[in-house]
């Protein structure tokens, strides 16, 4: 009897312990490697960007319609690393918006910019690269603020805003949080200094 007892209480404990040491090990390896384990939440709080992804990490995003695995580059975007600079041949495409862009609820292969990209890919322009900078709630101002901060370090050809009804109510509440940083970025931009000379004359089509 006192036997069985004894081992009845070993193998749990056994159990329990080589659990922690998987756990451990696996800690240790995100450690190792740069990136960080899995999250409940994929956000944070930024004072430039209202909410912003954890950079180099894995993290999930569930509710009760989808389970979806994230990852997340050094720049803060669900991406890929793109070097820079960036190849003589690539020709880069960088979209900015919301929850649209980021593909809240998919996987990343379904993702509108990834599906663009494919799509590209398959009408021999493979030198295109298609880089999604969105994230659910963002407005115009966090979208600025990261085309300023990260986005032209990518050296993209072509920026693409995509924008929806809901940025306006977005900009609201960004408005209310801005650093004093984000305040003179935003107020002594070229765009914004451009924008408040303006005498409102059409944009002149570009030369090709």
């Amino acid at each position: 009897m006192i036997v069985s007892f004894t081992n009845r209480i070993k193998n749990p404990l056994l159990f329990f312990g080589s659990l922690l040491l998987f756990i451990f090990l696996i800690e240790l390896a995100f450690r190792i490697s740069g990136v960080k384990p899995l999250y409940p939440s994929c956000r944070i709080y930024n004072s430039s960007y209202y909410f912003f992804f954890t950079p180099n990490s894995l993290c999930r995003s569930k509710t009760t319609e989808w389970d979806v695995d994230y990852s997340i580059s050094s720049r803060g975007i669900r991406e890929n690393e793109y070097p820079t600079p960036k190849g003589e041949k690539s020709y880069r495409i960088l979209i900015l918006g919301d929850s649209f862009v980021e593909g809240q609820g998919v996987e990343k292969k379904n993702t509108f910019p990834e599906v663009l990209e494919n799509y590209l890919h398959q009408v021999s322009l493979a030198n295109v690269e298609v880089i999604a900078a969105g994230l659910s709630a963002w407005g115009t101002i966090p979208e600025y603020f990261f085309l300023l901060k990260d986005g032209l370090e990518l050296q993209p050809d072509l920026v693409i805003l995509f924008l929806n009804l809901t940025d306006f109510a977005d900009n609201y509440h960004h408005q209310k949080y801005l650093t004093p940083e984000g305040k003179e970025l935003l107020t002594t931009s070229p765009v914004y200094v451009l924008r408040s000379r303006s005498t409102n004359k059409p944009v002149p089509l570009p030369v090709i």
